[in-house]
């Protein structure tokens, strides 16, 4: 005698209609976010796949005949499962798990309004239960709306895992789920892990290789050819978008829209940029500098993340003040901050790899070439280096790293002194009443040495442009003093305007442009026009 099992039927509704959303959900995200509740991470099981039935046998993607008919596509798992209450509301269980794709807790119910609209036969089965979805007819205010629903089958049994399963499903989006391998990392098995952060937990933001995804002979899945050859931005292993970057990368960070069609792009690159920063893959940083060379006005995003100049640069703590993280987010993520901070810590012991990759590619006499002065450049050459041409992002961050730019290779400037005995009477004249202003701009400090020159030379001997008078310190002696181009000597107002100048420099030890070095003459100006009124009124 056939057993029964006993069956309990039931309805659930949503607030969802179908007209929620349906311009950003369509084949596509039927089958990623369809794939993504299978994934480890939300599961909560150790394996997902994805099988065809095709002649009531149920195969792989190499085993599948793309020319025949598919009967059914099943994502499974084998995880803990979900209770069928979840299709009811807007709340999910991955909040404060930043290992889950899914954070808001629509997407069940939004791949079933798309199924439906895509006139899919799309099932639910988890636990004891299997659910179906279909819409129910609501008039509001004169409009009728189409409101979510589902039929709820309890059937006893027992499932280990939960199954997503289209029957019959059309032949668009047979070839969606055909290229899932290369939108879901979990389910492709040639990409190549190039780096990895050293996060003890959470998720661990990655660049990768996608591969050249090569057809083998028994292979029967035709992809192609023209999306193998691009790189992509993968969220927790599922493709955001294809790039045309130098690598692509799988990122851990959480701030994106529900939709998981856009990711904050500030966050974005800052992940990229402290992906490169600690890189610790010499191809990586190499293929970058050559393309820094070779294309350095190219759009690509690992030029970008080095870009300070149009937005903010990294800030680790940055996440703590989104608004949009859960309650849980805030301490976990104050850990890792303080861990990227340590990192960065550590780098900053030992020589960056990017320099050591810079000098392996172009010379340990490699400098960056200046974009403004050619001539610094043959200057640069005729004393031994090596300019280099980069993109202007990955120039400013090699400097920062230690790498000279051909126009502060000062070691290599030269003055040509003019001996005290070799000045003419009006020269020394004029010396001797531009010490006067001692007095007034050296409050007291003892004056420094006036040493006179006629020109500043390179190495090369070539003439180079130079200021009538600089603020400088032996190297031998660590003395001070203030140097005057002899040609300012020839009007004592141009001289006494000069040293003055270059007198607040040796007062202050500040730039031009400080708030220190203008307040010195601000306050000596302003006791010049006391001591004039005081001497106009008597007093």
């Amino acid at each position: 005698m056939e057993s029964t099992i006993e069956k309990t039927i039931g309805e659930i509704e949503t607030s969802i209609t179908l007209d929620y959303r349906k311009n950003a959900w369509g084949l596509e995200r039927i089958a990623l976010d369809g794939i993504s509740n299978h994934l480890p991470a939300d599961s909560k099981g150790k394996q997902v796949s994805v099988k065809f039935k095709q002649d009531g046998k149920h195969l792989g993607f190499k085993e599948v005949d793309t020319q025949k008919p598919i009967e059914e596509i099943i994502f499974e798992d084998d995880g803990s499962g979900y209770d069928a209450g979840l299709l009811s509301v807007l709340y999910t269980t991955k909040y404060a798990d930043s290992l889950s794709v899914g954070e808001f807790g629509e997407g069940l119910k939004l791949i079933a309004a798309a199924s439906i609209r895509s006139h899919l036969d799309i099932e639910y089965r988890s636990r004891n239960w299997t659910a179906k979805p279909f819409t129910k007819d609501e008039n509001i205010d004169g409009n009728v709306l189409k409101r979510l629903c589902f039929k709820i089958v309890y059937n006893g049994k027992s499932l280990n895992g939960s199954n997503t399963v289209f029957s019959r499903p059309t032949k668009r989006f047979v070839e969606e789920v055909l290229h899932l391998p290369d939108k879901v990392l979990k389910l492709n098995t040639k990409y190549k892990e190039l780096y990895c952060d050293k996060e003890d937990s959470g998720y661990r933001s990655r660049i990768i290789d996608l591969g050249n995804h090569e057809k083998e002979q028994e292979d029967k899945l035709t992809i192609d050819d023209s999306v193998d050859r691009r790189t992509a931005l993968f969220v927790k292993g599922v493709r955001i978008e294809q790039t045309n970057d130098l690598f692509s990368y799988d990122l851990g960070i959480e701030n994106i829209t529900p939709d998981r069609i856009y990711v904050h792009r500030e966050t974005f690159l800052n992940q990229i940029r402290y992906l490169l920063e600690t890189c610790s893959n010499e191809e990586v940083i190499k293929k970058i500098l050559i393309e820094a060379k070779e294309n350095p006005h190219s759009f690509c995003n690992e030029f970008n993340a080095f870009d300070n100049r149009n937005r903010k640069s990294y800030d680790p703590y940055s996440h703590l003040h989104d608004e949009s993280l859960s309650i849980e987010e805030p301490a976990r993520k104050h850990e890792e901050a303080l861990k990227h901070i340590l990192e960065i810590i550590r780098k900053g012991k030992k020589e960056s790899l990017w320099v050591k990759c810079f000098k392996e590619l172009y010379g340990e006499n490699a400098v960056i070439a200046s974009s403004y002065d050619t001539n610094t450049n043959k200057d640069a050459e005729i004393i031994g280096h090596n300019p280099i041409r980069l993109n202007d992002n990955i120039e400013r961050y090699l400097e920062s790293l230690g790498i000279v730019n051909a126009g502060d290779l000062d070691n290599d400037k030269r003055y040509e002194w003019i001996k005290p005995e070799d000045l003419t009477p009006d020269e020394i004249k004029v010396l001797e009443g531009v010490k006067r202003l001692n007095r007034l701009l050296l409050d007291g400090r003892k004056a420094p040495e006036i040493r006179v020159y006629s020109r500043m030379y390179l190495k090369s001997g070539r003439e180079v442009k130079c200021d009538d008078g600089f603020y400088g310190i032996d190297e031998s002696t660590k003395l001070e003093y203030i140097g005057l181009k002899r040609s300012t000597l020839k009007d004592s107002k141009n001289a006494e305007e000069t040293y003055g100048h270059e007198a607040g420099h040796y007062v202050t030890k500040e730039p031009d442009y400080s708030r220190k070095f203008t307040d010195f003459f601000v306050r000596k100006f302003t006791d010049l026009a006391r001591e004039k009124l005081d001497v106009e009124e008597g007093k």
